[in-house]
């Protein structure tokens, strides 16, 4: 891992929370409440609160064992309050989402700050990207059998989930990613989510643009997926004739894996020959987007 600001602000955009802690006192004309800012953010990654909290001057580490279900991995967080809560949100604004950056604002009016923050865009590289994956990130591999032990394809993935759409956008982008799926909620009041999905040699490469920041859990598991996939490459190269025919078949009604398992490709290469996500100067097909 690497002290970098653009990584922590990754982290709280996935992570992590600002807002007002409040106590009341007693005072002479009656009871009063006390404002003050507060940061906190929380993850099952030991090593990255650890980390988190020392490179920006949090002195205390929290655990969590008691949350609900025997299976739950303890939850580790730090915080900051008051002053020193702001001052880590001005290190962070320039790489912060819109999200964070509302709740940063409404904290600064209800305590009644005297604080200014620029209003430049949030920036966007590949160490805010390691801090939103080593958050909201899975890497995997998905490999499909044949009902024994045969694997018909195996193919590296890279995928990101979160609620906020204008982060998710900046997340595709940094990924290659030219589409997002919704994700309808589970329960009601939950809020919908948006998913960013990079495949083969696109995944690839976001976990080696991203691999020298992120914390140890993601580290082994993109070590293992580089192990996995040294020498990997497309299963089938395709050719015109056999793309056009793939699309005209998928938009015909015919199921997505039986026209993988032929060309020797995956399921989402089907899907996004369809929907103009690849090839689409061959098929003429413009891409099928999920936000505007």
């Amino acid at each position: 891992m690497i002290d970098s600001l653009p990584y922590f602000a990754g982290l709280i955009d996935a992570e992590g929370h600002f807002g007002v802690s409040k106590s009341k006192y007693a005072a002479k004309d009656g009871e009063r409440t006390y404002k003050s800012p507060r940061l906190q953010i929380a993850m099952t990654d030991e090593d990255i609160i650890r980390f988190f909290a020392k490179s920006l001057g949090i002195n205390n580490v929290w655990i969590n064992t008691k949350r609900g279900k025997e299976n739950y991995k303890p939850l580790f967080g730090c915080g900051k309050m008051g002053s020193g809560a702001i001052e880590i949100a001005e290190k962070l604004w320039p790489w912060l989402g819109n999200n964070k950056r509302s709740q940063i604002e409404k904290v600064i009016e209800e305590c009644c700050l005297d604080v200014s923050l620029p209003s430049e865009s949030p920036i966007r590289n590949d160490e805010w990207l390691a801090g939103i994956l080593d958050g909201e990130g899975w890497f995997m591999a998905i490999e499909r059998t044949n009902g024994r032990t045969k694997t018909l394809y195996g193919c590296p993935i890279c995928e990101c989930q979160m609620a906020t759409l204008e982060d998710m956008r900046d997340i595709a982008d940094l990924m290659g990613v030219e589409t997002l799926s919704t994700v309808p909620p589970k329960k009601d009041g939950w809020l919908v989510q948006y998913r960013a999905m990079a495949r083969g040699t696109k995944a690839l490469s976001v976990m080696k643009r991203i691999r020298p920041y992120v914390g140890k859990r993601r580290g082994e598991k993109i070590d293992a997926l580089f192990t996995q996939f040294s020498e990997w490459h497309p299963r089938q190269k395709l050719t015109n004739d056999k793309v056009m025919s793939i699309y005209q078949r998928a938009w015909a009604g015919e199921q997505g894996t039986k026209l993988a398992e032929e060309f020797g490709i995956s399921s989402g290469n089907v899907s996004d020959i369809k929907n103009g996500n690849q090839h689409r100067k061959i098929t003429g097909q413009q891409p099928i987007r999920i936000y505007q």
